[in-house]
């Protein structure tokens, strides 16, 4: 499913997709209103587990993108205030899911086609660590970019994610689109054109 919508809405967005979800057309949401209407519950972690103010590399980023974890592929932090300013697709899944294992592949196989300069960002969630890290050492090619694990579930709710996979491209204005569900090689490269797209 593809929905589109402006994400100062963010919290109406999350509402209406659960109250429609076989709706056709894509959400368009403008990330720099996100922080108005997400619950900024990523920063409030963030700050929380780091027991002082957190040291963002984008302070003026909008709350949604205020998280921080850990890349599951080589234990560096991922800053979440990185994303701002460019073109983004954040995939969105959990080891246990056999479309997200299936999607995977593709994932892996359209991203050469995908325009220049595209950042992808793996959001594992609703298993545990150890069980994403085996999901990514059976799927080839998913270590050629960051994987997070989202261990109370903020960032799935703060990007208005309510089941997987789920693809959410950011383009570099922060404008964005979410896709639910399955896709193959070729859905995966003709949506993430998107992305290049003046």
């Amino acid at each position: 499913m593809k929905r589109i919508i402006p994400i100062f809405a963010m919290a109406i967005a999350t509402a209406l997709t659960l109250a429609a979800c076989s709706a056709a057309a894509p959400d368009t949401v403008t990330m720099s209103n996100a922080a108005a209407a997400g619950s900024g519950q990523g920063a409030a972690m963030a700050s929380a587990a780091a027991g002082a103010e957190q040291k963002w590399a984008d302070p003026s980023a909008p709350d949604i993108f205020k998280f921080m974890a850990t890349d599951l592929v080589t234990g560096k932090p991922v800053d979440g205030t990185t994303l701002i300013g460019k073109d983004v697709v954040m995939w969105f899944w959990a080891s246990w899911c056999p479309v997200c294992n299936a999607e995977a592949g593709a994932m892996v196989n359209a991203m050469p086609s995908f325009p220049p300069g595209v950042t992808v960002l793996g959001v594992a969630g609703e298993s545990s660590v150890a069980e994403s890290k085996t999901f990514i050492a059976d799927h080839p090619g998913i270590d050629g970019f960051p994987s997070i694990y989202d261990q109370d579930g903020h960032i799935w709710k703060d990007f208005g994610v309510v089941g997987q996979p789920t693809m959410v491209l950011i383009k570099h204005d922060g404008m964005s689109l979410t896709y639910e569900g399955g896709y193959g090689k070729y859905d995966i490269i003709d949506k993430v054109a998107w992305l290049g797209q003046a």
